[in-house]
């Protein structure tokens, strides 16, 4: 799924060698909905609304908002490094 991405950028920025800046596009082959770490499934998601629709609920490792992803190529996220912004002037 297009989450193992979104891990590995999370695991790399927060690991201790500082990766490169990334810009991350993925587009998800099937829809889901992503839970952030610190939210309570019942009170974000509604759950029975998700196995209707047969849709899988991913908790990630890193906080943030609950989220619908689906195959549209909306998906993207950047990283950029402290110290890494070219110097004014």
């Amino acid at each position: 799924m297009a989450q193992t991405f979104y891990e590995a950028v999370a695991q790399a920025v927060d690991g201790g060698e500082p990766p490169p800046n990334t810009v991350l596009l993925v587009q998800p082959s099937a829809p889901y909905v992503c839970l952030g770490f610190h939210q309570e499934l019942e009170k974000e998601i509604d759950v029975e609304c998700c196995r209707e629709k047969g849709l899988p609920i991913i908790r990630r490792s890193q906080g943030g908002g609950a989220t619908y992803l689906d195959n549209q190529p909306h998906t993207n996220l950047a990283s950029k490094l402290k110290g890494s912004a070219p110097k004014e002037g």
